[in-house]
């Protein structure tokens, strides 16, 4: 039971880190853009 409960931790921690890296790519790409508009 409580190996059940570890790897379910587990899957949530990855989970999280998963959605943070997408947030980072997204807000990275959004300021990209940001800036490629203000250098144009």
């Amino acid at each position: 039971m409580l190996h059940v409960i570890q790897r379910r931790t587990a899957t949530r921690r990855l989970d999280i880190l998963t959605v943070q890296l997408i947030f980072d790519v997204l807000t990275g790409s959004a300021m990209a853009c940001i800036l490629l508009e203000g250098i144009e």
